[in-house]
């Protein structure tokens, strides 16, 4: 088992339960004496823990290939590895990434149907040799540079389901394709070991896996017919994992596992490529409002102000725009441009009474079409206050961009001290203070 070792240990362990908001209080009141308004993000590993630890429970059978792509930060990476949890990798740097760790090439699929000779050759000298595909074209690169690599067939989903994200029909080989690019495959004399599909990232449906094993099934059929003996079945990913969302994934594993029992054999592996799932709860972002815009007739006021209520009395205050050191090209890229319209992040004001008045507000990052939140309601707020934002585990920091200058955040990871002795039980091996 790979180590967290002393001096790469930034965890902090708490002997009991605590909440978010708690948490982010205790950092912030540090920040603050030291003058440190940036923004920064909060981990619970041991969200982590126990997302790997109800899968197991729930879906015993499938084995859990984490979606690199989703959420690379290293701790993370390195707890997953340490709990015996394999990898999807989707290039070579992912690729390069997990090995680092100590990690076995043979815990990791190379899940993206197209790949750079470059990196095919990087996957072959490594012995990183499950990967996918979709295409007869890309046949005829892997047997001219790695033929020996045992693929998936990435299926085409004959029926959308309603997804937070869809592929579009980007990724995936049609059922009517699918014979004929098996035979392709066995006139170059190359080892199809199995099948793979993806029904969409944040799937509503729990049944959305059901016509699609379907498809695969009847591949494994016309695979078998064609002299091929498969044996691998990598049912993607797609599951929630935002709060919330237990009775939605519960119910989703209810019906692959009787889906599964039906149509596969226990000698079929089964994998799967879970991402939001594994690191979405687990993530919050801290921000600091270091601006504030008043829309009426009143004059804009930046932090606490004792003539005030004086400036005011005359004029209705309608709206207000926030300013975070925080953006949509930062943390906030996955949901204002990949999902414009979610709903599912909403920011958190850290103090405040619960009986002060709401007032209809914008939140704003840098850049002048740079918004957070059009529309909602909070109550009136200072330059120098903080929001949070929960359920930013997934496709944040993998995606965010340097752009306006925007720096990376800085990741306080903690974790329940029980759930982190499940992983380690060696406690002398480990620290519990954050350097």
């Amino acid at each position: 088992m790979m180590k967290l070792l002393l001096d790469e240990c930034r965890v902090k362990l708490y002997k009991e339960e605590r909440s978010n908001r708690d948490i982010i209080n205790e950092i912030v009141t540090a920040k603050q004496k030291e003058g440190d308004d940036d923004r920064f993000v909060v981990c619970d590993l041991g969200d982590v823990i126990s997302k790997v630890q109800r899968w197991r429970k729930l879906m015993p059978r499938v084995k859990i290939f984490y979606a690199v792509k989703c959420n690379s930060s290293e701790p993370l990476l390195k707890v997953l590895a340490d709990m015996g949890v394999s990898f999807d990798c989707a290039s070579k740097n992912e690729i390069e990434a997990v090995l680092k760790l100590g990690i076995s090439p043979t815990r990791i699929v190379y899940a993206h149907p197209y790949k750079p000779v470059s990196s095919l050759l990087h996957a072959k000298y490594k012995d990183v040799s499950l990967m996918t595909f979709d295409c007869s074209e890309e046949l005829f690169k892997v047997k001219e540079f790695y033929p020996s690599a045992r693929l998936l067939l990435r299926l085409l989903p004959e029926v959308e389901f309603q997804a937070e994200v869809q592929f579009n029909g980007k990724f995936g080989c049609p059922l009517s394709d699918v014979e004929n690019v098996l035979r392709v495959a066995k006139q170059l004399n190359l080892n199809i070991v199995g099948v793979s599909f993806h029904v969409g990232s944040g799937v509503q449906d729990p049944k959305a896996y059901v016509p699609i094993l379907h498809q695969s099934k009847k591949v494994f059929d016309i695979a078998n017919s064609l002299g091929f003996v498969l044996n691998v079945l990598d049912i993607g990913g797609g599951f929630p994992g935002h709060q919330g969302s237990l009775k939605r994934f519960e119910a989703m594993s209810t019906v692959i596992n009787k889906t599964l029992e039906e149509m596969f054999p226990p000698s079929i592996e089964i994998i799967a490529e879970p991402g939001r799932y594994i690191v979405a709860s687990a993530f919050t972002v801290v921000a600091y409002i270091f601006g504030k815009r008043c829309h009426s007739n009143v004059t804009c006021m930046y932090g606490k102000d004792s003539n005030r209520e004086n400036s005011m009395s005359s004029n209705h205050e309608t709206s207000t725009t926030y300013f975070l050191n925080d953006s949509i090209f930062g943390s906030f890229v996955d949901c204002c441009l990949c999902r414009p319209g979610s709903e599912e992040y909403t920011p958190n004001i850290l103090r405040h009474k619960s009986e002060d008045k709401l007032v209809e507000s914008t939140i704003s990052g840098f850049a002048p079409f740079d918004v957070l939140n059009k529309s909602v309601m909070l109550p009136d707020l200072n330059v120098g206050d903080w929001i949070y934002y929960e359920n930013m585990g997934a496709y944040t920091m993998s995606m965010a961009t340097s752009f306006n200058g925007i720096s990376v955040p800085d990741i306080m990871y903690h974790c329940l001290e029980n759930l982190w002795h499940d992983v380690y039980s060696d406690q002398r091996l480990y620290c519990t203070k954050r350097p």
